[in-house]
């Protein structure tokens, strides 16, 4: 197994309302092969970062609840830390960065309901970040992807030859992250993602494309159906 990425710092998104989860309370507090959704993730990736530059940002109102999951699971004797998030996943990402020591230069940003992400494919986008200043999880898009108005009528049919769809995770020079962000929050500037954030600057951003399975548990469906596979 390779070692810690010593210069990485790890923001892991969980202050989302789990609006489309249901009404089941949040998604990274239900179990998955009896272990919440929140540490699997972790598992999978706290060995690539030292433990006390990753910071697990969530609701205000359920820092209490993710601290004793956490706590319950080692990961706060380890080092890793629970952290207020924002409004908005721009300010979640901002203030997760701003809690990280002067040594970490890269930030990598991971969804906490990604719970099959690997080591492996986060070393590969630290590697694209280390030469491009940019590194995002991305796989190519085989579905046929069309614009349509809100009445369903289609507008056009896009060429997917130079499509991808991006994931977690992304990671950035912590320079070119921070600047991003405080751009898109000083213009109020809606982003879906941090490789959109960077964008917005003229930053140019690498994808790494892969071939595993990262899928993001989204329905309360997705949490069934994932309790099939080996995770």
């Amino acid at each position: 197994m390779e070692g810690v990425i010593s210069e990485l710092g790890l923001v892991v998104a969980a202050a989302g309302s789990s609006q489309r989860f249901g009404d089941k309370g949040n998604k990274l507090l239900q179990h998955l092969h009896g272990v919440p959704l929140v540490c699997h993730c972790l598992r999978r990736l706290w060995h690539c970062v030292p433990a006390d530059q990753i910071a697990v940002m969530v609701r205000p109102e359920e820092m209490e609840s993710f601290e004793t999951v956490l706590g319950e699971h080692g990961f706060l004797d380890a080092g890793v830390s629970v952290k207020s998030g924002g409004r908005s996943r721009s300010e979640s990402v901002y203030a997760g960065v701003k809690t990280f020591s002067e040594d970490v230069t890269l930030v990598a940003v991971q969804d906490a309901a990604r719970p099959f992400t690997s080591g492996e494919l986060l070393r590969r986008c630290v590697t694209c970040a280390r030469t491009y200043g940019s590194g995002v999880a991305a796989r190519a898009v085989t579905d046929t992807i069309k614009t349509c108005e809100a009445s369903g009528k289609v507008t056009a049919t896009l060429d997917r030859s130079s499509l991808a769809a991006t994931e977690t995770p992304q990671v950035f020079s912590r320079p070119m992250l921070m600047e991003a962000y405080e751009y898109v929050l000083a213009n109020n500037v809606n982003v879906t993602d941090d490789g959109q954030a960077a964008e917005c600057l003229g930053n140019e951003v690498y994808l790494v494309f892969h071939e595993e399975e990262n899928p993001k548990i989204t329905y309360s469906s997705d949490l069934a159906l994932y309790e099939q596979c080996d995770v």
